[in-house]
């Protein structure tokens, strides 16, 4: 499939020009960016980043650009191949996020490879979406959404239990299943109340908002689910947000799971991946690992 069609597909089932994202990394610390980068990326922060061959070989997607990834794209993809990512910055528990060097961005197109960011779109999506895709995979029945600027980038729902365990599916279950189902080895959890799951909130990614936990509470959720709970990123306007997030919270009794951005968003692309399949495309996902592996404390 010829490059510049799929680029018009993507913009047109998932919306494109009608998001707008800054991504102020890039401005600092790749001042290069534009050398590379469509206009409709340096419009609306999704789109095009790297453009390399005309005729798309094969497509990948990931969550971040992260080194694991580029690593295994660069190994393996054939010339002509589209990376597709979530986000167009890797990621850093400690740092926050980071942009693409120069040389990254330089070695994907001396190959031939394309690089395309769909973030908002699938934040904000409704049939492929991080969100929906995350409540499929964790069981949980979409009730409604959480909106935001008149974008939904959450929902909630009451999670499937088998019949013997209606009325006892405790909270340490809904754990349980979160890191079985993600495929995580721990996850971060504050438990403030000792009681039976009910509804659930979901918001993939960094989802620690003191709104919508607030929005949650009213909406009669007992357990919120997120990427991150404490954001560790040294940032006063970032650490003064993780505060009050845990402090309401505290106050609305509600329990609390982090599962990493990468594992919450990660249903997401595997369902972006069957898209482009179902366009005759060979695709596949490129797993990676969450990027908090040291501050995931469970039990």
């Amino acid at each position: 499939m010829r490059l510049d069609h799929l680029i018009t597909q993507l913009t047109t089932e998932f919306r494109v020009t009608e998001f707008q994202e800054a991504w102020p990394q890039f401005g600092l610390a790749n001042v290069g960016i534009a050398s590379f980068a469509s206009p409709q990326f340096l419009a609306h922060g999704n789109g095009l980043m790297v453009q390399g061959l005309p005729d798309v070989a094969e497509v990948y997607t990931a969550v971040f650009p992260s080194v694991t990834v580029l690593d295994q794209v660069l190994a393996r993809a054939l010339p002509g191949s589209l990376l597709v990512c979530h986000h167009p910055l890797r990621y850093d528990g400690i740092q926050g996020y980071l942009s693409l060097s120069r040389l990254d961005l330089t070695r994907l197109r001396d190959r031939g490879l394309s690089v395309y960011t769909v973030h908002a779109p699938l934040a904000f999506g409704e049939r492929v979406s991080t969100w929906r895709a995350l409540a499929r995979k964790l069981g949980i029945e979409v009730e409604g959404t959480f909106r935001s600027s008149n974008n939904k980038l959450g929902c909630y729902g009451i999670p499937h239990v088998p019949d013997d365990q209606q009325g006892v599916f405790t909270f340490k279950s809904m754990v349980l299943r979160v890191e079985s189902e993600l495929e995580l080895n721990n996850s971060q959890v504050i438990e403030h109340v000792d009681r039976a799951v009910g509804r659930v909130a979901l918001v993939p990614g960094d989802g620690a908002d003191p709104e919508l936990v607030a929005l949650a509470d009213e909406l009669g959720c007992h357990t919120y689910i997120t990427g991150i709970l404490d954001n560790p990123i040294f940032d006063q306007v970032v650490r003064a947000r993780s505060q009050a997030f845990l402090d309401h919270a505290r106050v609305r009794a509600l329990n609390l799971i982090g599962a990493s951005q990468y594992a919450t968003e990660a249903p997401g692309l595997r369902v972006l991946t069957t898209w482009f399949q179902a366009l005759g495309l060979t695709a596949q996902f490129i797993p990676d690992k969450p990027e908090l592996p040291e501050f995931l404390k469970g039990w």
